[in-house]
């Protein structure tokens, strides 16, 4: 219980990977893409090693958020580099508030119903929250939602 309760800082930044992962994918940055994960992989092995014989499972808890973070981050700058794409500063303040609501409900929902039921809904949940507090539009959501069939 103690780990889910530092595991729901890192599904913000999990989340927002929904949404820079397939941007990389849609605009032909397979291997950026790739890039990004294995860094983020060896930073994920790497603190690992040094923060679990230390701190047990609450050190794997936090590598996964400095993890997601770093992959993120790291999305973001190719994105930038590739397609000068960045996120807009003005709707961060916005994404933060969506992120803090979307952690209450993600906690509110672990006591109420099962995990399996819980995913989807909070995926569904966090797009609509994106949607409705106009962080991005149904042209863009579609941009995202792009399958590249080559």
């Amino acid at each position: 219980v103690i780990v889910l309760r530092f595991l729901v800082f890192a599904l913000p930044f999990m989340f927002l990977g929904f949404i820079t992962s397939p941007v990389l994918l849609a605009i032909n940055q397979r291997l950026k893409s790739l890039y990004c994960a294995f860094f983020a992989s060896l930073v994920n092995i790497s603190l690992n090693a040094i923060f679990i014989p230390k701190y047990g499972f609450k050190g794997a808890a936090a590598v996964v958020i400095l993890t997601q973070v770093t992959l993120f981050f790291m999305m973001c700058y190719y994105i930038y580099k590739c397609e000068k794409m960045s996120l807009s500063f003005k709707i961060m303040p916005n994404l933060i508030l969506i992120n803090i609501i979307f952690g209450f409900i993600a906690l509110a929902l672990k006591s109420l119903i099962s995990i399996y039921y819980a995913i989807p809904l909070l995926i569904f949940i966090y797009f609509l929250l994106i949607y409705l507090s106009r962080c991005i539009d149904i042209r863009q959501l579609f941009f995202l939602l792009k399958i590249d069939k080559a």
